[in-house]
């Protein structure tokens, strides 16, 4: 991750994180750098939420992190961000296609980069392929069979 954020510079980046407890601890080591951080999280309140959201839309912080099960629907303050960072996954394929959608939204005026955080030999390897293989299923169930012959 540390590599990653060197090469961004001052562009903005989302980080989405499966646990709570990721979040709180990627946006404490992001500041301790001195970057300006925006977090989203089951437990904010509305308030908290649009503020935050509406600062990474300001350009008032550089990044973004926040769990995918939270940033589901609903949000479109995340646009400006060309990079989606995957610091870790669940089996969820929802919530992994929903949060990658948050930084394709109308607006959006630069191609997004998206980018999965996978150690070798974990669990991580396991959720990837899982995830790539649901949404192959989910891709042959909404094609039109004609097409297929």
């Amino acid at each position: 991750l540390a590599e990653v954020i060197e090469e961004l510079g001052d562009r903005q980046a989302v980080i989405w994180c499966c646990f709570r407890p990721e979040v709180e601890m990627l946006a404490r080591w992001l500041r301790s750098m001195g970057f300006t951080v925006g977090t989203l999280t089951g437990e904010l309140t509305g308030t908290e939420r649009m503020e935050n959201l509406e600062d990474f839309k300001a350009k008032r912080t550089q990044f973004f992190v926040g769990t995918a099960a939270a940033g589901g629907t609903g949000i479109n303050q995340l646009v400006g961000a060309d990079t989606c960072i995957y610091y870790s996954r669940n089996f969820n394929l929802t919530d992994y296609l929903q949060s990658q959608d948050r930084c394709h939204r109308i607006g959006t005026v630069s191609p997004v980069t998206i980018i999965k955080l996978i150690a070798s030999g974990t669990v991580d390897e396991k959720v990837d392929a899982s995830l790539d293989q649901k949404k192959d299923v989910l891709e042959m169930m909404l094609t039109d069979p004609t097409e297929m012959l």
